[in-house]
């Protein structure tokens, strides 16, 4: 498993240089990376390394979550650990997450929310490191609290015991065990059909939007995480998928949770075609450009960074979620 994903590495990088070459010939073929979102994105990469602690974590508050999109965002490239131009930074920045899993005991952070962040970048890294073993075991770790901590109706709360449950917590702990399982980790399917059953039926079937608890009133970041969820686990065929699309189309122009959801959605748009992905990156792009600041990171949320590069370098499709 570990050959396969560098042999993809090598192939996408590639393939990326071919891609560049065509937008060099015809930037109107390829509604995809200009050069300007390609600068954004080492204007941020370069922010991130500037803004990394001690300790090799990021944020000052959920320092996990940051610190699992950092990750993720310095992959967006294809970048790993202990391998310039950012090894060194990734190298410490995955070592915390373990340190924060051997002394958790597996779980990670200060809520599922965080966990289920740090176990879709261990499921991520798992490969592109030398402590791939380390990883693994952490994963399965990881893996082992979600599955524990998912409640009779098929959420997650926002503990490792549950209590509450809504789609936002649910669907961070979805994408974590699809990514897992892509990586060889078992995942019951039992677990999965029953988050299914509660993602499906937060839907609103007459708009075709998702709700933050069952079919309520619809957002663009919560409809583009339960479609989100729906696709990666295995869900493609579901009658939702569509209508769902369709809604993010409608209210593209939605501001609340702006990067969150696009976080979200750019996945959801990868994985349902190129009709999809290219009418919706090249606007999302742009303004992710336009917004950036000089320093190279966005307004005043640090979360903020990470998903912004994370969107922006969806086309390198580098992320192993990423690809379809």
């Amino acid at each position: 498993m570990i050959f396969n994903r560098c042999t993809v590495a090598a192939a996408l990088h590639i393939a990326v240089a071919l891609c560049q070459e065509v937008r060099a010939d015809d930037a109107g073929v390829i509604a995809d990376l200009t050069s300007e979102a390609e600068k954004s994105i080492e204007l941020g990469l370069e922010f991130l390394v500037k803004t990394q602690k001690a300790d090799g974590s990021w944020g000052d508050g959920n320092k996990v979550a940051y610190t699992s999109l950092s990750l993720m965002a310095f992959m967006v490239k294809g970048d790993m650990p202990e391998q310039p131009p950012f090894g060194d930074t990734m190298a410490k920045g995955l070592d915390y997450l373990l340190k924060q899993s051997k002394s958790g005991r597996g779980y990670m952070g200060t809520s599922m929310y965080e966990h289920g962040f740090a176990t879709l970048a261990f499921s991520e890294v798992w490969g592109s490191s030398s402590r791939s073993k380390e990883v693994r075991e952490a994963l399965k770790k990881a893996v082992e609290i979600i599955i524990g901590g998912q409640m009779p109706q098929g959420c997650w709360g926002y503990g490792p015991g549950g209590g509450g449950g809504d789609i936002s917590v649910t669907v961070a702990q979805c994408v974590a065990l699809a990514s897992a399982k892509e990586a060889g980790v078992f995942v019951p399917t039992e677990t999965v059909d029953k988050a299914m059953k509660y993602v499906s039926g937060c839907q609103e079937k007459s708009s075709g939007g998702f709700g933050y608890k069952g079919a309520s009133i619809p957002g663009y970041a919560r409809t583009a995480a339960g479609v989100t969820s729906l696709m990666l686990c295995g869900r493609r065929d579901y009658a939702g998928i569509e209508p769902g699309l369709k809604w993010l189309q409608d209210h593209a122009t939605e501001e609340k949770w702006y990067e969150y959801g696009r976080y979200y959605a750019t996945i959801a748009m990868l994985q349902a075609g190129d009709d999809y992905y290219q009418s919706y990156y090249p606007a999302v792009r742009d303004k992710m450009v336009e917004s950036q600041k000089g320093d190279g990171s966005w307004n005043s949320s640090e979360c903020r960074i990470q998903m912004n590069i994370l969107i922006l370098g969806a086309p390198y499709r580098f992320i192993p979620i990423y690809q379809r």
